[in-house]
């Protein structure tokens, strides 16, 4: 007997797979950033050291750190020094990669060289 949660999971994973996103999480989320740069729909750009190092260029310069913490992406930003978390989902042709609040809004943005 199936159960209501593995459908919904079920149901999930095939709109994600016909959506062209595939969640990551763990050793292949820390490659998909690592060392790259990522290029928003507003202009700005954030770059991800393979040191935790992070900084977002939206005309000014914000450096903070970033993690990956299991299946989400987390980062902070100073002064504050809260971690923030999200989902992380790269596209199906990897030019692309999505973060995905706990409200369930995404910010959308292409690897550079893409």
């Amino acid at each position: 007997m199936w159960k209501p949660a593995v459908i919904l999971g079920l149901i999930a994973g095939a709109a994600l797979a016909e959506d062209g996103w595939t969640p990551l999480a763990g050793d292949a989320a820390l490659h998909a950033l690592s060392g790259n740069v990522v290029i928003y729909a507003n202009g700005a750009t954030q770059s991800f050291a393979p040191s935790g190092d992070t900084s977002y260029d939206s005309g000014h310069l914000q450096p903070g750190r970033w993690r990956i913490d299991g299946d989400q992406y987390c980062s902070v930003w100073p002064p504050s020094d809260l971690w923030a978390c999200y989902g992380l989902e790269r596209s199906a042709d990897g030019t692309a990669v999505r973060f995905i609040a706990g409200d369930g809004s995404v910010t959308e943005g292409r690897f550079a060289g893409n």
